[in-house]
Protein backbone atom coordinates (compact mmCIF):
# COMPACT_ATOMS: atom_id res chain seq x y z
CA UNK A 1 0.00 0.00 0.00
CA UNK A 2 2.74 2.50 1.02
CA UNK A 3 4.39 1.86 -2.04
CA UNK A 4 1.39 2.17 -4.59
CA UNK A 5 1.12 5.69 -2.53
CA UNK A 6 4.55 6.93 -3.05
CA UNK A 7 4.56 5.44 -6.91
CA UNK A 8 0.99 7.66 -7.03
CA UNK A 9 2.05 10.92 -5.19
CA UNK A 10 5.94 10.63 -7.59
CA UNK A 11 2.85 10.50 -10.88
CA UNK A 12 0.87 13.77 -9.36
CA UNK A 13 4.55 15.27 -9.44
CA UNK A 14 5.70 14.79 -12.64
CA UNK A 15 2.27 15.79 -13.67
CA UNK A 16 1.75 19.02 -11.84
CA UNK A 17 5.58 19.36 -12.89
CA UNK A 18 4.36 19.00 -16.87
CA UNK A 19 0.91 20.95 -16.68
CA UNK A 20 3.23 23.96 -14.83
CA UNK A 21 5.84 23.70 -18.08
CA UNK A 22 3.07 23.71 -20.33
CA UNK A 23 0.98 26.74 -18.94
CA UNK A 24 4.22 28.96 -19.37
CA UNK A 25 5.17 28.22 -22.75
CA UNK A 26 1.23 29.25 -23.56
CA UNK A 27 1.89 31.98 -21.41
CA UNK A 28 5.20 32.63 -23.58
CA UNK A 29 3.38 32.15 -26.94
CA UNK A 30 0.77 34.38 -25.65
CA UNK A 31 3.06 37.36 -25.56
CA UNK A 32 4.92 36.74 -28.43
CA UNK A 33 1.71 36.89 -30.23
CA UNK A 34 0.65 40.06 -28.32
CA UNK A 35 3.90 41.69 -29.91
CA UNK A 36 3.35 39.93 -33.49
CA UNK A 37 0.08 41.78 -34.00
CA UNK A 38 1.12 45.27 -32.24
CA UNK A 39 4.20 44.97 -34.72
CA UNK A 40 1.86 44.54 -37.61
CA UNK A 41 -0.36 47.21 -36.48
CA UNK A 42 2.22 49.81 -36.25
CA UNK A 43 3.80 48.48 -39.93
CA UNK A 44 -0.09 48.72 -41.26
CA UNK A 45 -0.30 52.33 -39.86
CA UNK A 46 2.87 53.43 -41.41
CA UNK A 47 2.30 52.10 -44.87
CA UNK A 48 -1.08 52.88 -44.99
CA UNK A 49 -0.42 56.79 -43.85
CA UNK A 50 -3.70 56.77 -42.53
CA UNK A 51 -4.69 60.66 -41.41
CA UNK A 52 -7.60 61.85 -40.08
CA UNK A 53 -10.10 63.46 -42.56
CA UNK A 54 -9.71 67.50 -42.91
CA UNK A 55 -12.03 70.27 -43.83
CA UNK A 56 -9.96 70.20 -47.15
CA UNK A 57 -10.19 66.20 -48.04
CA UNK A 58 -13.28 64.64 -48.35
CA UNK A 59 -14.68 62.95 -46.15
CA UNK A 60 -13.87 59.02 -47.34
CA UNK A 61 -10.85 59.46 -49.24
CA UNK A 62 -7.45 58.79 -47.25
CA UNK A 63 -4.61 61.51 -48.02
CA UNK A 64 -1.23 59.78 -47.84
CA UNK A 65 1.73 61.76 -46.21
CA UNK A 66 4.03 63.48 -49.10
CA UNK A 67 6.89 61.62 -47.69
CA UNK A 68 5.46 58.26 -47.82
CA UNK A 69 7.64 56.11 -50.59
CA UNK A 70 5.41 54.03 -52.45
CA UNK A 71 6.86 50.51 -53.14
CA UNK A 72 7.13 49.46 -56.41
CA UNK A 73 4.79 47.11 -57.91
CA UNK A 74 5.67 42.96 -57.17
CA UNK A 75 7.07 41.72 -60.30
CA UNK A 76 4.53 39.45 -62.68
CA UNK A 77 3.46 36.02 -61.77
CA UNK A 78 4.78 33.47 -63.90
CA UNK A 79 2.57 31.39 -65.92
CA UNK A 80 1.43 28.23 -64.68
CA UNK A 81 3.64 26.35 -67.16
CA UNK A 82 6.84 27.76 -66.24
CA UNK A 83 6.39 26.46 -62.37
CA UNK A 84 6.41 22.95 -63.78
CA UNK A 85 10.52 21.56 -63.52
CA UNK A 86 11.32 20.26 -66.43
CA UNK A 87 11.86 16.13 -66.12
CA UNK A 88 14.77 14.67 -68.26
CA UNK A 89 13.82 11.71 -69.93
CA UNK A 90 14.47 8.74 -68.77
CA UNK A 91 17.25 7.60 -71.38
CA UNK A 92 18.91 10.41 -70.01
CA UNK A 93 19.29 8.67 -66.38
CA UNK A 94 20.80 5.43 -67.72
CA UNK A 95 24.59 5.56 -67.23
CA UNK A 96 26.85 4.55 -69.94
CA UNK A 97 28.19 1.02 -70.20
CA UNK A 98 31.80 0.35 -71.08
CA UNK A 99 32.17 -2.01 -74.18
CA UNK A 100 35.00 -4.91 -73.38
CA UNK A 101 35.07 -6.30 -76.52
CA UNK A 102 34.87 -10.27 -76.49
CA UNK A 103 36.36 -10.41 -72.69
CA UNK A 104 34.61 -13.41 -71.16
CA UNK A 105 34.56 -13.08 -67.45
CA UNK A 106 36.68 -14.84 -65.32
CA UNK A 107 35.86 -18.92 -64.03
CA UNK A 108 34.12 -18.71 -60.72
CA UNK A 109 36.65 -20.64 -57.85
CA UNK A 110 36.03 -24.42 -57.49
CA UNK A 111 34.08 -25.62 -54.38
CA UNK A 112 35.68 -27.85 -52.20
CA UNK A 113 34.71 -30.77 -51.32
CA UNK A 114 34.01 -31.67 -47.91
CA UNK A 115 37.19 -34.25 -47.99
CA UNK A 116 39.18 -31.00 -48.90
CA UNK A 117 38.46 -29.11 -45.46
CA UNK A 118 40.96 -31.23 -43.48
CA UNK A 119 44.51 -29.59 -43.36
CA UNK A 120 46.89 -31.31 -45.81
CA UNK A 121 50.46 -32.08 -44.09
CA UNK A 122 53.13 -31.61 -46.12
CA UNK A 123 54.89 -34.90 -47.46
CA UNK A 124 58.69 -34.47 -47.39
CA UNK A 125 58.81 -37.87 -49.47
CA UNK A 126 62.09 -39.99 -48.47
CA UNK A 127 64.06 -37.28 -46.64
CA UNK A 128 63.92 -38.47 -42.83
CA UNK A 129 65.50 -35.93 -40.10
CA UNK A 130 69.04 -36.39 -39.32
CA UNK A 131 69.92 -38.34 -36.62
CA UNK A 132 71.07 -35.77 -34.10
CA UNK A 133 74.61 -36.09 -32.36
CA UNK A 134 74.22 -38.44 -29.46
CA UNK A 135 76.83 -37.06 -27.00
CA UNK A 136 75.01 -33.34 -27.02
CA UNK A 137 71.19 -35.04 -26.09
CA UNK A 138 70.03 -35.97 -22.54
CA UNK A 139 68.91 -39.13 -21.76
CA UNK A 140 65.43 -38.00 -22.17
CA UNK A 141 65.79 -36.98 -26.36
CA UNK A 142 63.90 -38.83 -28.41
CA UNK A 143 65.69 -41.48 -31.16
CA UNK A 144 64.43 -38.95 -34.08
CA UNK A 145 63.30 -35.30 -33.82
CA UNK A 146 63.19 -32.58 -36.44
CA UNK A 147 64.62 -29.40 -34.20
CA UNK A 148 66.37 -29.14 -30.91
CA UNK A 149 64.91 -25.72 -29.45
CA UNK A 150 65.08 -23.61 -26.43
CA UNK A 151 61.84 -21.71 -24.87
CA UNK A 152 61.93 -17.87 -24.58
CA UNK A 153 58.98 -17.21 -23.23
CA UNK A 154 56.75 -19.06 -20.13
CA UNK A 155 53.52 -20.85 -21.77
CA UNK A 156 50.87 -22.36 -19.18
CA UNK A 157 49.76 -25.37 -21.15
CA UNK A 158 45.32 -24.89 -21.78
CA UNK A 159 44.49 -28.37 -21.77
CA UNK A 160 46.39 -32.04 -21.11
CA UNK A 161 47.76 -32.33 -24.53
CA UNK A 162 49.81 -29.04 -24.63
CA UNK A 163 53.20 -28.69 -22.85
CA UNK A 164 53.89 -26.13 -20.38
CA UNK A 165 57.30 -23.83 -21.04
CA UNK A 166 59.54 -22.10 -19.35
CA UNK A 167 62.44 -19.73 -20.33
CA UNK A 168 65.47 -21.84 -21.09
CA UNK A 169 63.91 -25.04 -21.53
CA UNK A 170 65.24 -27.00 -23.66
CA UNK A 171 62.83 -29.09 -26.00
CA UNK A 172 62.94 -31.16 -29.04
CA UNK A 173 60.14 -30.76 -32.04
CA UNK A 174 59.24 -33.99 -33.57
CA UNK A 175 56.76 -32.17 -35.47
CA UNK A 176 55.57 -28.87 -37.36
CA UNK A 177 51.89 -28.28 -38.07
CA UNK A 178 51.22 -25.43 -40.42
CA UNK A 179 49.08 -22.77 -38.07
CA UNK A 180 52.51 -22.39 -36.36
CA UNK A 181 52.08 -25.22 -33.21
CA UNK A 182 54.79 -27.69 -32.55
CA UNK A 183 55.09 -31.56 -31.21
CA UNK A 184 57.28 -31.99 -28.77
CA UNK A 185 59.52 -33.88 -26.04
CA UNK A 186 60.60 -31.70 -22.79
CA UNK A 187 62.53 -33.58 -19.92
CA UNK A 188 59.53 -34.69 -18.19
CA UNK A 189 56.47 -34.57 -20.77
CA UNK A 190 55.53 -34.82 -24.70
CA UNK A 191 52.59 -32.68 -26.16
CA UNK A 192 52.18 -29.66 -28.32
CA UNK A 193 53.02 -25.88 -27.94
CA UNK A 194 53.56 -22.57 -29.97
CA UNK A 195 55.99 -22.39 -32.45
CA UNK A 196 56.79 -18.77 -31.81
CA UNK A 197 57.47 -19.18 -28.14
CA UNK A 198 60.95 -21.20 -29.01
CA UNK A 199 63.89 -20.72 -30.94
CA UNK A 200 66.63 -23.03 -32.79
CA UNK A 201 70.01 -24.12 -30.34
Amino acid sequence: MALSTQSLASVTYQVSSVATALLRLLELQAAQLRQVEADITCVAQRFLGFSAPSSLTPLGILAAPDDLELLPPPPALPEFGDLTPAVPEFGDLTPAVPEFGDLAPPPPPAVPEFGDLTPTVPEFGDLAPPPPPASEDPPWAPQSYLEKVVALYPYTGQKDTELSLEPGALLFVTRRFSDGWCEGVAEQSSGIFPGNYVEPV
